[in-house]
């Protein structure tokens, strides 16, 4: 596992596909979104005045759908003033349709992920990052891992958060509709959303961002797609802040040859990312496929990784030898010497972060519930991890840890609640549990 220490891990629609492979692809997005919408929408009745009927019928094939970035860009070039609208289309009806896909993209995620479990591979994946002392990037629009992460008491978006907000339902009495904030600060949570070692930089933005344009500040909704919220229901967009009446922005960035990144935030994440990838000793792809849509991401990662590809390894899981010869020769075009890792996102969590002998291998701390001893760390292959729930009365175990560091920082975080010290077992013989 501390092959991967300090590694760069960049994640794409598979990776939350493997826990939940009902999640579209970027492929299945718009056949999804023309399922759902009703031909009178602004986006379906856009696209008729582009592709044929037969490509964009409610009930039409999925292998005749056009593509998602093909639509994208067709839009985005427009209103970059790039290129004229298609026949017979206003611009406030180009507006009203790019408006009403990235509300519709919101949609089809929530509904695939409305589940509130945990992504299993996600959260055995989360645990193992930490302790990695890893970076993680994103192109997802989804939370799974950010749940997961989370579930570690690691919410670290790299850039600054101001707060955490939550919807709440109903309206004062007596309030016009412009004075009421759907969103208010979320009273559990002040404090402890910026938090954890571990950031999570999203390249495409997130369905948890709210970000106010008069404030210029990013609030969060925590295990919620808020975002959604107000693509879909713009009257309850209203920022947060007490003394604000502008109304957040979802900060999305869709597939499109004309993508642009003006949002403070989307700027800020993508030089940390730079950052991180140019002092990374390695990269993983988790789930990404390198889209021709992505040529700025492309772009970066071959600056830090072309060069030395054979620190590269590309995790994925392909459904025949077809796609993976394909799938190899797209990204040997960009790193000549990675590696492929082919047996998908949850047997790499296994076999190469240490999820196969992680309790014998790794390190255990030990709290005493009776405030008698000081916290212990000792070691996964001790007699007293192995019967420890012998002793569940009287102590609380904390781990696996795969680090010694990772778990006396824990350990050290106990002793300090409890008001004593902490110190190594004598099953960790001469290794001290404070040198490492």
């Amino acid at each position: 596992m501390v092959e991967f220490e300090n590694a760069v891990f960049f994640l794409g629609a598979g990776a939350t596909r493997q826990d939940f492979p009902t999640a579209p692809l970027t492929d299945d997005l718009l056949h999804a979104i023309l399922l759902a919408s009703a031909p009178q929408d602004p986006f379906p009745r856009f696209l008729r005045h582009v592709f044929a009927e037969t490509s964009v019928a409610h009930d039409g094939s999925r292998e005749l759908r056009p593509r998602i970035d093909d639509v994208f860009t067709v839009m985005d070039a427009h209103l970059a003033g790039r290129a004229p609208a298609p026949d017979h289309v206003s611009l406030d009806e180009v507006v009203a349709a790019r408006a009403h896909l990235v509300a519709s993209i919101g949609k089809v995620l929530r509904d695939a992920l409305q589940s509130d479990r945990l992504g299993q591979v996600s959260k055995r994946c989360a645990e193992r990052f930490r302790e990695l002392s890893a970076t993680v990037i994103s192109t997802n629009y989804d939370i799974v891992m950010d749940n997961a992460l989370a579930n570690t008491a690691n919410i670290n978006y790299g850039v600054a958060v101001r707060m955490p907000v939550e919807r709440k339902g109903g309206r004062p009495e007596r309030a016009r509709p412009d004075e009421v904030h759907h969103f208010q600060p979320h009273p559990l949570f002040q404090g402890a959303h910026q938090v954890g070692p571990l950031p999570m930089l999203k390249l495409h933005g997130s369905l948890n961002w709210l970000y106010c344009p008069r404030c210029d500040e990013l609030d969060i909704t925590l295990g919620k797609k808020g975002a959604v919220d107000i693509l879909t229901e713009p009257v309850v967009s209203r920022c947060a802040a007490r003394d604000c009446t502008a109304r957040y922005e979802a900060v999305i960035v869709g597939p499109s040859l004309v993508q642009r990144y003006d949002n403070r935030i989307l700027r800020d994440t993508w030089r940390l990312a730079e950052k991180a990838l140019q002092e990374a000793p390695k990269l993983v792809t988790i789930g990404y496929s390198l889209p021709e849509a992505d040529y700025l991401i492309r772009a970066m990662l071959a600056r830090h990784f072309s060069r030395r590809s054979g620190d590269v390894m590309v995790v994925t899981n392909p459904k025949t030898e077809e796609a993976l010869a394909e799938f190899k020769n797209r990204h040997r075009g960009l790193f000549p010497q990675c590696k492929f890792y082919v047996e998908g996102f949850a047997s790499f969590v296994s076999d190469r972060l240490g999820g196969i002998d992680e309790e014998r291998s790794g390190y255990w701390v030990c709290e005493d519930l009776r405030d008698a001893n000081d916290t212990k760390v000792h070691l996964g292959s001790c007699s007293r991890v192995r019967e420890r729930s012998a002793e569940a009365s009287t102590t609380r175990w904390h781990g696996p840890f795969q680090l010694l560091r990772v778990a006396c920082a824990e350990a050290a975080g106990i002793a300090r609640n409890q008001q004593h010290d902490y110190q190594a077992a004598c099953c960790l013989g001469s290794k001290s549990a404070r040198s490492e």
